[in-house]
């Protein structure tokens, strides 16, 4: 176990000591939610700068951890989330949703994600960029709030009842926009909708002028594990747009819960 201070000892690190670095690796990542250097990841962990660098390659070999070309920082990549998400389809999650994200982002002309739900967040597992020259970006494994973004509320909305009740008791409704939902009854009423249509919309809920469209994704159980969502400027995303973005969402989600070994996504109504 680290010290209180986060900062990693010889004797803390019992008899597996590159074991406990790379896992220490993976938490401070993974706590800071930014890409740190090598030197940085050294001096947080109080660790040897030469020991922790065959760590660290040992980790980028394994696919765990990406390294930017320029900066030369590490940040960690899908496959650990892939990991967390502990989905229990027969193909891989990450894998099956690879082609629908790239589709579904050329066929509407805007950023798509692939989200998943971990505990009571969500977390971004893959993301497909706008081409267009005014766009937003996100990075893989960034986490954000169930109750004001469209794939969180997918994830809320196709829960299990019991489930959905126990994230929404524990949720804490923090209000980022003026349109951010903050009173449970009317976040209720929201995921009521989401069920009856099949889509999530994020109305600039989460960040001021932007807008989000998400489709659920589900498993070869009928669970719920992923959600595909576009994203995108309000100036070119309107409300008009919602309707076909919806089905575009729609149509690729089901492509990749097929995948996944849905023999028919569960429709509307059915969580």
């Amino acid at each position: 176990m680290a010290p209180a201070n986060g900062r990693t000892t010889r004797a803390a690190e019992g008899p597996a000591p590159a074991l406990h670095r790379g896992l220490s690796v993976l938490e401070l990542l993974a706590r800071r939610r930014e890409p740190l250097r090598a030197a940085e990841i050294a001096d947080a962990l109080g660790v040897p700068r030469n020991s922790l660098g065959r760590v660290l390659e040992t980790l980028a070999d394994r696919g765990y951890l990406g390294r930017d070309g320029c900066s030369r920082a590490f940040a960690l990549t899908p496959k650990l989330l892939a990991l967390g998400s502990a989905t229990a389809c027969e193909e891989d999650l990450l894998e099956a949703a690879r082609d629908a994200v790239r589709d579904l982002r050329d066929a509407t002309g805007e950023m798509v994600q692939l989200n998943v739900r971990l505990g009571s967040e969500g977390v971004v597992l893959d993301v497909a960029a706008s081409r267009h020259p005014v766009r937003m970006t996100v990075d893989p494994g960034t986490r954000y709030t169930l109750h004001d973004a469209a794939g969180g509320k997918v994830a809320l909305a196709f829960a299990p009842a019991p489930e959905r009740e126990r994230l929404l008791a524990g949720l804490t409704l923090v209000r980022r926009t003026p349109r951010t939902i903050t009173s449970r009854a009317a976040l209720r009423r929201e995921l009521e909708a989401v069920r009856r249509q099949g889509y999530a919309l994020d109305r600039s809920e989460c960040v001021e002028g932007i807008r989000c469209v998400a489709a659920p994704v589900f498993d070869r159980r009928g669970a719920c594990v992923a959600a595909l969502t576009i994203t995108g400027p309000a100036m070119r995303i309107p409300e008009s747009r919602f309707p076909a973005l919806a089905r575009a969402a729609i149509a690729h989600a089901d492509s990749v819960s097929r995948r996944l070994g849905a023999e028919r996504p569960p429709g509307p109504d059915s969580s």
